[in-house]
């Protein structure tokens, strides 16, 4: 399976387009543009945070320049929630192979894609190191970082849970916690 090399601004909108964005005043980006809908915790409250994001590889950094989609469940469940066929525990790499074969089916696949846009709370686009940083008034929990790039005929795919709680946290992509995929 490979990823688009397009950049995201190439992106086909059905693919890239966030849940309705939100008052500027709810979210704001540091480094990069960000879109994203915002939440209550348990007690009603929105809570400040922010979240850094890089990514740490030897020589060249594969992320950088790249989209990181941010949802609130896993990309199997969100495609599974989008019609795509797959097994419960699916990884992320299986969620991704599952998507291809619908979009390489009679049936087609931009339906499942259409649909996924609605799974975002934000998409932002990493620096040409490879870094962005957002911030938001926000609901708390787990979010998941997603993201899919090509890499020696194949793809590697994140799909990382963070527990996300009030002031900093920091979300790091490395190799070791990509899934190769062929």
């Amino acid at each position: 399976m490979r990823a688009s090399a397009r950049s995201a601004a190439e992106t086909p909108a059905s693919y890239s387009s966030p849940a309705p964005p939100i008052a500027s005043s709810d979210v704001t980006p540091s480094v990069a543009p960000v879109v994203a809908t915002a939440g209550t915790n348990s007690s009603g409250q929105r809570t400040a945070f922010r979240v850094l994001l890089s990514s740490n590889f030897t020589g060249t950094n594969l992320l950088a320049g790249q989209t990181v989609f941010v949802m609130r469940k896993p990309i199997g469940d969100v495609l599974r929630d989008s019609g795509v066929p797959m097994p419960t525990n699916a990884t992320a790499g299986q969620a991704m192979k599952a998507l291809q074969t619908l979009c390489h089916s009679s049936q087609g696949c931009s339906p499942a894609i259409q649909s996924m846009s609605r799974s975002y709370v934000t998409t932002t686009k990493l620096d040409a190191v490879g870094k962005t940083t957002l911030t938001a008034n926000s609901e708390t929990g787990t979010y998941y970082f997603f993201a899919i790039i090509p890499n020696a005929g194949g793809s590697l795919v994140w799909d990382i849970p963070a527990n996300l709680v009030a002031g900093d946290n920091a979300v790091t992509f490395t190799p070791k916690n990509a899934e190769a995929v062929q």
